[in-house]
């Protein structure tokens, strides 16, 4: 009666088996929660419609709005101004010289 001992695993596995049900029950509640709480808060949310960006004006006329609306100082406004003169010049310097050697290519 005295010398008969029991084995570690008479209690110890039982008490694993408890832990890993506490375990798993407590991974399944946070994520049923968590797919519930985007749920709703996917459907709680206004839609947002999109803008374009620049309904379809020129760089010009955004920057007439943004002087109008004073958005930009006047000097920003001259300065932006010449930076798109700029712009608008080498793009079509750009554009005349590969014309230009389309039509040197195409003759030779």
């Amino acid at each position: 009666m005295f010398g008969r001992h029991k084995p570690a695993g008479d209690w110890f596995y039982p008490v694993l088996g408890t832990l890993a049900l506490f375990l798993l029950t407590a991974i399944a509640v946070y994520v049923l929660t968590s797919v519930w709480r985007d749920k709703v808060a996917a459907a709680t949310e206004p839609e947002v419609e999109a803008k374009p960006v620049n309904d379809g004006l020129s760089a010009g006329e955004i920057l007439d709005r943004r002087l109008a609306s004073g958005e930009i100082t006047i000097a920003e406004y001259d300065e932006l101004v010449a930076a798109l003169a700029r712009r608008q010049a080498t793009s079509i310097a750009g554009a005349a010289a590969a014309a230009g050697n389309g039509a040197v290519r195409a003759a030779v």
